[in-house]
Formats: C-alpha cells, structure tokens, sequence
C-alpha cells in the first residue's frame, strides 16, 4: 500500500513537471524576451507610418492640423518635427454628429488618426503590416505593406490599398 502511495506521487511529480515543460514551451516564444524585438517593431512602425502620411488618399495635409498616432513616447519622437503636428491619439476626438469627423481635444482642429495594426514576420525576414487610417466615417482605408531590413534599415518595398471610403 505505501509503495502505491509513493508510485503515484511520483507519477503526479513526474506529469506535472511534463505539464511544466510543455507550458513553458508554449508560452515563452508568444512573450518578446529580446528587447531588440520591440525595438524593430519600433523601426518597422516609423517606416510604415512615414510612407502612409505621403501616401494615403485622404487629401493628406492639405485637410488636416493633426497627425494621431498610437500613445507611445517612442514612436511620437520619431516624428516630433512633422508638418502637420503629430501627437498622441488621445488628444484626438470624435463628433457626435453622423460625419465622426477626427478632431484635436483642445483646439478643435481637423485630424487624420493613423494606426499600424498587424506586424507577420515572414520566412524569408521580410515583414507583412497593415496599418489604416480614419479622418471622418466616409473617409478612411486601410493599406497592406511589405517591408525588409536593407542596410540596416526597413523599406517599404510595395504597398496595396486594401479598402476605402
């Protein structure tokens, strides 16, 4: 009977160590350990948002005061010296009205807020992004691009529009 008792703790022991195991597995390669990582999506993000201020058909700067982008102090540093302004996406706003028209919080100037969405990391190190962008409820798309380090830096090397309105 003890040796029972002693064989099946064991096995226990044994199973949720393999459990563990494979969990650490797993999980480990969906967290980014290397801070390089955040710091190539940083790269990757300038890159595409740079191409979709020049090349997006909302009219551009010709419409708007404001530039919006995502809440990060790294990527805004990027593009402190911009025309037009970027800032944070959270100092923009929506109307109420049926237009959801993009505004500046305070000054109630015209906005575009841009958003990169989705980062694939292909095979070959060539890197698949979708990023859109949103002025008002009829006006706004969203673009695939695809990237590669060249030199050291991220090029866009062709970007399609996915949709518009």
């Amino acid at each position: 009977m003890r040796y029972r008792n002693i064989r099946n703790q064991n096995l226990l022991i044994i199973a949720l160590f393999l459990f563990g195991l494979s969990s650490v597995i797993y999980i480990i390669p969906k967290f980014e350990i290397d801070p390089l990582l955040n710091r190539e999506k940083l790269l990757i993000e300038e890159a595409v948002l740079s191409h979709l201020f020049k090349n997006n058909a909302s009219g551009g700067s010709g419409i708007a005061a404001y530039y919006f982008i995502r809440d990060s102090p790294d990527i805004l540093n990027k593009f402190k010296d911009h025309i037009p302004i970027v800032e944070s996406e959270s100092n923009s706003k929506l109307t109420d009205d049926f237009n959801s028209v993009v505004l500046h919080r305070d000054n109630g100037k015209d906005g575009i807020i841009f958003t990169v969405h989705d980062m694939d990391r292909k095979l070959n190190g060539q890197v698949y992004v979708i990023a859109t962008y949103y002025v008002a409820s009829l006006n706004g798309g969203s673009y695939e691009y695809l990237l590669e380090k060249i030199n050291g830096e991220w090029v866009v090397l062709s970007s399609n529009m996915k949709w518009i309105s």
